[in-house]
């Protein structure tokens, strides 16, 4: 997967500190490795009254560096380098506003890939940008809860992702 695998590494970090005991998560909060099956996520993102997206995100930017893109402005962002391709995140995003089912609150914590060419190991950039990244993610999960009213939600009340 290369720098593309860097969501599913921050996912499963958060799982295993949440495991430990070393994080505290909101009541409701359910982290899910979607890997490269986005679409697959509608299901559950129409029944999320919130999402943090974790991804590999192009901005232009130094590889390594962690973003954030709030509602709107997820919206207005390009896709790729050239600001033209639509990403399979974009796509999910954009097919969940059009059919009405996009949470109140989304975000998607990005970190700039230095390559997303095929390969098994995150670049160093990347790698050193995952506790950034791991910070701005529990940050912004709490943002979140607090906007949508997450607390609302039972843990595994979310269908599963298919993918």
């Amino acid at each position: 997967m290369g720098d593309d695998g860097v969501g599913v590494r921050i996912v499963a970090e958060l799982e295993s500190a949440r495991a430990a005991g070393r994080v505290d998560l909101p009541p409701g909060v359910e982290l899910v490795d979607a890997g490269t099956a986005s679409l697959a996520l509608l299901p559950w993102l129409s029944a999320a009254r919130a999402a943090v997206i974790v991804d590999a995100a192009t901005g232009g930017s130094e590889a390594g560096t962690v973003a954030v893109w709030r509602d709107g402005e997820l919206a207005e962002r390009p896709g790729g380098r050239d600001g033209r391709r639509v990403t399979p995140v974009g796509e999910l995003l954009a097919i969940a506003r059009l059919t009405g089912v996009l949470p109140t609150a989304v975000s998607l914590v990005g970190i700039e890939p230095h390559s997303v060419a095929p390969g098994e190991l995150l670049s160093v950039p990347v790698l050193a940008a995952v506790p950034a990244a791991i910070e701005t993610t529990l940050a912004e999960i709490h943002r979140v809860d607090a906007l949508a009213g997450c607390r609302a939600l039972e843990p595994g009340s979310l269908p599963e992702p298919q993918g």
